[in-house]
């Protein structure tokens, strides 16, 4: 299992609503968007590592900014609580609300970032 899928297994225990990258069209909220922005290699005297450290961007959107904290609590909870044998430790490293207006509706939108270290 890689990193995208493990964080993914993880979020779907909180909600059907959870996508890489984009939502549908037709979703419903809350829903849950993750993205992996970097990989960093951790050293190796062989220069050949398998493990490091790999950012991630997950963002809650709700009609509510109280139903988008409330899912990124347990969006915070859940992804801190992963560790298995690809992922092995999680560090929560930012979170910022925001507000997301577009000509179709309103939605509020928390974005948290964690430092996932592992097999990447």
């Amino acid at each position: 299992m890689t990193m995208e899928e493990t964080v993914a297994v993880a979020l779907s225990t909180l909600t059907s609503e959870v996508y890489p990258g984009h939502a549908p069209l037709d979703y419903q909220v809350p829903v849950v968007i993750y993205n992996r922005l970097s990989t960093t290699p951790a050293d190796d005297l062989d220069d050949d590592s398998q493990t490091g450290f790999a950012s991630f961007q997950i963002d809650v959107y709700d009609h509510s900014l109280s139903g988008a904290m409330t899912m990124a609590g347990s969006v915070r909870q859940v992804v801190r609580s992963i560790s298995d044998d690809v992922v092995q430790s999680v560090t929560f490293t930012d979170q910022a609300n925001m507000l997301d207006q577009t000509t179709a509706t309103t939605l509020y939108r928390v974005k948290m970032d964690f430092s996932l270290f592992g097999i990447v």
